[in-house]
């Protein structure tokens, strides 16, 4: 499947696997690499033949290390609203999968191993 520079996509079966792949930098989101986990999801929406799709980073440190901070201190005000919406977009395509707990880290869970766990602690009763 297609690949970006930050952003590798993978299909295993029915299921797309996109990984920020900026591990150097804990997989921060700049604006380039949301530009291309967009380009990505659409690529797996026009593919009638997948059923699923997992986002997930790579190396072990961090799944995503939230927004590029180096790029933040640089935008005005103009650019410092066109970030915000892009965010927003991105949320909005992510929000039905983070209330499945489709967003998952490791490679073991991705795949459902049997020593695949998955925790949340607001579900906790204790």
């Amino acid at each position: 499947m297609e690949a970006d520079k930050h952003i590798l996509l993978e299909r295993e079966g029915a299921i797309a696997i996109i990984t920020v792949n900026n591990s150097q930098r804990a997989n921060v989101l700049s604006r380039a690499i949301m530009d291309e986990i967009a380009r990505a999801v659409e690529v797996i929406a026009a593919d009638d033949t997948l059923r699923s799709a997992i986002i997930t980073g790579a190396g072990e440190r961090v799944f995503i290390g939230g927004a590029d901070i180096r790029e933040l201190r640089q935008l005005t005000a103009v650019t410092a609203r066109t970030f915000i919406r892009r965010l927003h977009a991105l949320i909005e395509l992510w929000g039905p999968g983070l209330n499945w707990w489709l967003v998952v880290t490791s490679s073991s869970q991705r795949r459902a191993q049997p020593s695949a766990c998955q925790k949340s602690r607001s579900a906790s009763l204790q």
